[in-house]
């Protein structure tokens, strides 16, 4: 089933990432023919806001309001110029919040990989940001697609690269991602590990998507869980890779933060898209 519902999340404080998500998301809603919800928000002050002169607290607000007007003027005249239906949603509070709220009756959910930190001089980083994208990634129970500012995302997904472990969050990666692998005119599924188990994982996953209308080629690496996402990433560059599917936390988080894991390492590494489901 095509995807018909996207959100894509932006807020204050990092305009160049506005500007790449609303011409990535954009693109995406075409190609799928999707309508697009734009959810804007602008996260509180913080607790020390009452020692911050007045003056300052009304410049701030000044500023926030041309940020929010500057990106639904852009956002308007992308959705126009692609002929793509799409709305403009602000919310005023928490991301995390906002993205559950409007998430999880979206097909897809599009979040910056440097979502909920800002560059605002007051805001700072909104609180809890750098676990904003661990919490949408396992909370959200929506495929959730990660894009970097830089380099700008190809939003083609003519390429694509599958993470195979087997696990049931890479299962549910892959059904997620039917879509996007249908349309795709390259997929490659790598499995890392013991070569007979790896490519007898593999095979069928490559058999499952052959019969889905796919036509995906096996790369079988050898390594542990804690070398995956290197190797992903690796894989990724050698094949000129648009985009990466996976499962998101396959071990609890708390392991993959100590001993390593490939979510944390697609998180704060990837240069490239992943949709991710938990």
């Amino acid at each position: 089933m095509p995807y018909r519902d996207l959100v894509l999340h932006l807020t204050v404080g990092n305009p160049e990432g506005l500007q790449v998500g609303i011409d990535y998301a954009v693109a995406l809603a075409r190609q799928s023919g999707a309508h697009l919800t734009a959810l804007f928000t602008r996260p509180r002050l913080p607790l020390a806001y009452h020692y911050i002169p007045t003056s300052v607290i009304q410049e701030h607000s000044r500023t926030m309001e041309l940020e929010a007007q500057a990106g639904r003027e852009r956002f308007n005249e992308a959705i126009t110029r692609a002929d793509v239906a799409g709305e403009w949603v602000e919310v005023q509070g928490g991301s995390l919040e906002a993205i559950h709220c409007y998430g999880r009756t979206a097909d897809l959910v599009l979040v910056n990989q440097t979502a909920g930190c800002s560059n605002d001089p007051i805001l700072g980083r909104e609180y809890g940001a750098e676990l904003l994208r661990h919490d949408v990634a396992i909370g959200l129970g929506r495929p959730v697609l990660m894009f970097p500012c830089t380099p700008k995302p190809d939003a083609s997904s003519e390429r694509i690269l599958v993470g195979w472990n087997a696990s049931k969050e890479a299962t549910r990666a892959v059904h997620d991602a039917m879509p996007l692998l249908q349309a795709a005119k390259s997929v490659d599924v790598l499995c890392v590990g013991r070569p007979d188990e790896a490519a007898a994982k593999g095979e069928r996953l490559v058999n499952h998507l052959t019969r889905h209308g796919v036509t995906a080629q096996l790369v079988l690496r050898s390594g542990d869980d804690a070398a995956a996402g290197e190797i992903l990433l690796a894989e990724a560059e050698r094949l000129n890779t648009n985009l990466i599917v996976m499962g998101a936390y396959g071990h609890v988080r708390w392991r993959e933060v100590v001993f390593g894991g490939a979510t944390e390492t697609m998180l704060e590494k990837a240069p490239l898209p992943v949709l991710f489901s938990h």
